[in-house]
């Protein structure tokens, strides 16, 4: 079980925390609830079938969820998806400022749009996937998903030039 854990966290570990900081909002919430995901895995000798993405990706959901209910979140805090260093030479201007207007936008997408994003995105799940991990059905987890790509390209088709 410790060896696929560990499989699955060198393989999806940046998804993971990314889905758990699209729900907190806070960087060190967001660290304490994939550690507390996995501390709770490896506990309980949490057992799946197939590849297992989807039990992890839903025990890092829940343990994030249990972040905000403890009050661990900065909801519209600093703390964003895209965030560049401060000091980032490789970044030229154009690109820092094309990232930061992406941050804004998945930032201002609505709890559960910004979710299927980050899930199928970073988490590189399935539809099928997403609605394992959220309790939705497959076309919910879809129209969210597609609506929120909508909205991102709508608010940042309108800034190109």
């Amino acid at each position: 079980m410790a060896e696929e854990l560990t499989r699955l966290y060198r393989r999806h570990g940046q998804g993971l925390y990314s889905l758990a900081l699209s729900i907190t909002g806070c960087g060190s919430a967001a660290e304490d609830a994939v550690h507390d995901a996995f501390r709770r895995m490896l506990r309980l000798g949490a057992s799946f079938n197939g590849d297992g993405r989807a039990y992890v990706f839903a025990a890092v959901r829940n343990a994030a969820i249990d972040q905000v209910r403890r009050g661990r979140s900065a909801v519209g805090g600093d703390d964003s998806l895209f965030q560049l260093p401060a000091s980032d030479p490789a970044a030229g201007l154009e690109h820092a400022e094309r990232r930061g207007q992406l941050a804004r936008a998945v930032d201002g997408l609505c709890p559960t749009e910004r979710e299927a994003v980050v899930l199928r995105i970073y988490g590189e799940l399935t539809f099928e996937e997403i609605a394992r991990v959220t309790g939705e059905s497959v076309g919910t987890t879809s129209s969210r998903y597609y609506r929120a790509v909508k909205r991102l390209e709508e608010t940042l088709g309108g800034r190109q030039g």
